[in-house]
């Protein structure tokens, strides 16, 4: 048998594959394949407090594929630990919690709120427009990605990947902002 192993800002994995942030749901999903034969389970963006997301329709079908503007629908932290965490911890594959916030200080609350659970990796996602003022999302400037990156290592010691926007001109900028503030990796 060959080894697909492979360690992820630390973590080791069975192998390099994992599901993407924001369309893996484990209750749903496991009937379709099994789970613990991933190399993790990254989930849904989680926040501090509940988001809806936004109103349907929020899918569209494309020559070339699918659009989507969900809207980062997700159950808040407190919903995700009581509901979730304990379903993706029957398996045995590394937890990846994707944290989503609309201020620092949010993404920072959610760090620590996950700092004494049961997962292996936090995935930062800066690269959705989530900033509370002048629309601006944190993973198009530097400077906002540095705040954030550097807010969520103040609050925990886990290992963290910044998830990046493609929607910038310099993407090398951005990753070296990320580094320098404390991330362990991108995405």
């Amino acid at each position: 048998m060959i080894n697909l192993g492979v360690t992820i800002a630390g973590v080791p994995w069975k192998n390099p594959i994992s599901t993407a942030s924001g369309t893996f749901q484990v209750r749903e999903s496991s009937a379709f394949y099994p789970p613990e034969e991933l190399g993790a389970l990254i989930t849904k963006g989680i926040a501090l407090e509940a988001w809806k997301g936004n109103p349907t329709p929020r899918i569209a079908e494309t020559y070339g594929g699918m659009l989507n503007a969900i809207g980062l629908e997700n159950p808040g932290i407190e919903a995700f630990l009581r509901e979730d965490l304990p379903v993706l911890s029957q398996y045995d594959t590394p937890i990846v919690v994707n944290i989503i916030g609309k201020t620092v200080e949010e993404y920072g609350l959610v760090a620590e709120r996950l700092s004494e659970e049961a997962v292996d990796l936090l995935e930062v996602n800066i690269s959705c427009p989530n900033i509370k003022e002048g629309g601006i999302g944190f993973g198009t400037r530097p400077e906002f990605a540095f705040q954030v990156a550097r807010r969520v290592r103040e609050s925990t010691k886990k290992p963290f990947l910044v998830k990046l926007s493609p929607n910038v001109t310099d993407i090398g900028e951005i990753a070296k902002a990320v580094e320098a503030a404390g991330a362990d990796g991108i995405s």
